[in-house]
């Protein structure tokens, strides 16, 4: 009987691995990467892991990964777009870590891929998760097949560019690599055991109940001053909680001052008469769509209910008469004004039919007009019917029911045919057109008007309020004088002390690689920072000589200015008390002050103790012991514990929480009662194991190799 939950993750995967090779006896080959050009194509043309010059960006279980084989696979995977490369290289890394860990481990054991397998993982009708992320359309959910087809067909015919064979490598590559993980992943999950008993206590925990009585005694209740720390006290609960303290590589810490970049009166002032020159100069044009293209404004082309808007425009759109403008308005950080274009009451919902031609290049899309005026003129001259037509013609899955679509709301089709069943077509009339999928001939069979809601169009200009060169070379200014006057962390945190504009701020223990840094997020900045701390050049309670920006991410300007400094340096294992006392201090105080709250309550009634906090008594109803939260109380699992185990009207002594003490009495229990279904039990006890298996064994197999990661060596 095997009960993972109880089981030493690495002794079991292990035993795992021993067991596989005496019950399959398997000959250990892992198929080269080469063999994955199933579809005549070669994808050793990549460089080799180690292979490369540069230097390495890291080792994985001594597998050195070049800087070179790094960037080709960052390029594979994501080209030339746009977006944070601090995240797309951690991405790639772990790529490498689980490539490699996965795959040594599948050597081991036997596990491989056929071609037969790629092939269908590839193209056929299972489709690898990376190839559905890959080629779906964002649009229609639905994988671009065409697309798939035109690859496979080039590397048949042995026609793909030296970039898309490159490409296409990688993507053969990726998909590998899942498979083998699922195919790992599934050898564990499916030797899950659940035993009888297992489930009949978790059914029991899962509908005994207990109803309470208790008092909360929040901490504050306590005063500080009454609270006297000593390093024993920090030391008892780093040891009641070493678990939640231990780390296994080194980390620092940084203290850093923001100073931000705040747009003047004047720069304000600036991008409201940019604003009132357009509404002025667009109260006289005839033409909406060449004035807002040539003024960077924005059509909004499709009818919007009250419902789809927000602020000043919601409250204030649907009260302007067709060509009425409003603004300039203040509204996220710019002046907006916009125009009513068209007002009109839609229909709730519409029932349409179609015919759909499909076709995406110019010729197929001349070739199914020809088709559906055909079929048009069969319809609207009565040789034949609507319905027999799309069963014998449509191309998607509505040609099973004559081609109808049902009613749907506003919105919920493709802008074109949308446009069409709402605002253009007569209910009984034939129209044709063309969208994303190929060319439609179109019926609208139905309309509701329940609400008569109106519905708008408009244009709408924005003008960021934007700080100057002027303002920011003050910004800049205030914040070089700062970082020239103090080149400590030390000097810092005196040159903040009681003022009210700026503050020194303290991170959390960070690792190497990180990129998010505080109240910053994850930002550029935030991992140019975090890779200085991590550099020889950052010396414990220095300030770096650089002036870390942040740029607004919608309008692109520097909005903050940062100056940071190393504060502190935790070796890997657990922290000496010195290095975390601030982080723990305000945790050891509630320990401290739930002790003073034992003494002064412990073995008083819930009354006596409501009425000299001046609080009151409380009750909690059906707690059931796998909940993870009660009413009133939160996610206390001390005081779930006790709620079971004190027998009825028994009063526990205070049970000091996270958020609180408490005191409570058991006031009514109810038993489980028999399950009707234990299997039904089991299932759900196995299920939920099965959906924590995959991320846990990869930890857990990441836990056992040697991983050097140098990426901060590399990239800003």
């Amino acid at each position: 009987m095997l009960l993972i939950s109880s089981v030493d993750e690495k002794h079991f995967i292990m035993a795992l691995i021993t067991q596989i090779r005496k019950r399959t006896g398997l000959i250990i080959s892992l198929i080269a990467l080469g063999v994955l050009g199933f579809i005549l194509m070669d994808i050793q043309g990549n460089q080799s892991i180690a292979g490369g010059a540069g230097g390495h960006v890291g080792s994985i279980d001594g597998n050195k990964i070049s800087i070179n084989e790094f960037q080709s696979v960052k390029e594979s995977l994501y080209g030339n777009s746009g977006g944070e490369d601090f995240s797309r290289n951690g991405y790639v890394w772990d790529y490498f870590v689980e490539k490699i860990i996965i795959g040594q481990l599948a050597e081991k054991i036997g596990l491989g891929v056929s071609r037969e397998e790629m092939k269908d993982l590839a193209f056929g009708e299972n489709l690898s998760p990376i190839i559905q992320q890959k080629f779906m359309d964002p649009n229609t959910r639905r994988i671009d097949r065409n697309q798939l087809g035109e690859i496979k067909k080039a590397i048949e015919g042995n026609s793909l560019p030296d970039e898309g064979r490159r490409n296409w490598a990688q993507v053969e590559k990726e998909i590998y690599k899942e498979r083998l993980q699922e195919k790992f992943n599934n050898l564990i999950t499916k030797s899950i055991y659940t035993p009888n008993w297992l489930a009949e206590v978790t059914n029991k925990e899962r509908n005994e109940t207990v109803d309470i009585t208790f008092v909360k005694v929040p901490y504050e209740t306590v005063p500080d001053s009454e609270v006297k720390l000593t390093d024993a006290d920090y030391e008892k609960y780093l040891k009641e909680n070493k678990g939640n303290y231990f780390q296994n590589e080194e980390t620092r810490r940084i203290s850093y001052v923001i100073f931000d970049v705040v747009p003047s009166a004047k720069d304000s002032a600036e991008a409201k008469q940019k604003i009132s020159g357009i509404i002025e100069k667009y109260n006289k044009v005839n033409n909406d769509s060449l004035f807002v293209n040539a003024n960077n404004g924005q059509m909004v082309g499709q009818f919007v209910s009250k419902d789809k808007l927000e602020g000043v425009l919601k409250d204030t759109a649907f009260d302007l008469a067709k060509g009425g403008i409003f603004g300039p308005y203040i509204e996220q950080g710019a002046f907006m004004a916009f125009k009513i274009l068209d007002r009109k009451i839609l229909a709730d919902s519409v029932r349409s039919r179609h015919i759909l031609i499909q076709g995406k290049s110019a010729s197929d899309l001349a070739q199914a007009n020809k088709t559906i005026d055909s079929l048009k003129i069969l319809v609207e001259t009565g040789r034949a019917r609507f319905d027999t037509l799309a069963t014998k013609f449509g191309q998607d899955a509505t040609k099973e029911k004559g081609g109808d679509l049902g009613y749907v709301a506003p919105n919920a089709m493709v802008k074109e045919f949308n446009d069409l069943i709402f605002e253009k077509a007569d209910q009984g009339k034939i129209y044709k057109v063309t969208t994303q999928f190929g060319v439609h001939l179109v019926e609208v069979t139905g309309k509701k008007f329940v609400k008569n809601e109106p519905y708008i169009k408009f244009s709408i200009f924005r003008e960021a309020i934007i700080p100057s060169e002027e303002t920011n070379n003050a910004a800049e200014d205030k914040a070089n004088n700062f970082l020239t006057t103090n080149r400590s962390v030390e000097q810092m945190i005196a040159a903040t002390k009681g003022s009210k504009d700026i503050e020194v701020l303290r991170s959390v223990p960070l690792k190497a690689n990180e990129y998010n840094l505080g109240v910053l997020g994850a930002e550029s900045a935030s991992y140019s920072i975090i890779k200085w701390a991590f550099t020889s050049d950052a010396k414990l309670g220095e300030v770096s000589p650089v002036l870390y920006q942040t740029k607004n991410k919608q309008d692109f300007f520097t909005d903050k200015l940062i100056i940071a400094g190393l504060s502190g340096i935790i070796p890997a294992g657990m922290p000496k008390l010195e290095y975390i006392k601030e982080d723990i201090k305000p945790q050891v105080i509630f320990a401290k002050k739930a002790e003073v709250i034992k003494s002064r309550f412990g073995g008083k009634d819930l009354n006596s103790v409501a009425t000299a906090i001046n609080g009151k008594i409380d009750t909690a109803k059906a707690i059931n012991f796998a909940s993870n939260f009660i009413a009133g109380v939160g996610n206390e699992p001390k005081v779930l514990a006790a709620a079971f185990k004190l027998q009825t009207n028994a009063i526990s002594a205070p049970i000091g929480g996270s958020s609180a003490a408490f005191i409570i009495s058991p006031i009514g229990k109810s038993s489980a009662g028999t399950s009707a279904d234990i299997l039904t039990v089991k299932n759900g006890i196995r299920d939920q194991m099965k959906a924590q298996i995959a991320p846990k064994i990869m930890d857990s197999l990441k836990k056992e190799v040697k991983i050097k990661d140098n990426r901060y060596d590399f990239f800003n």
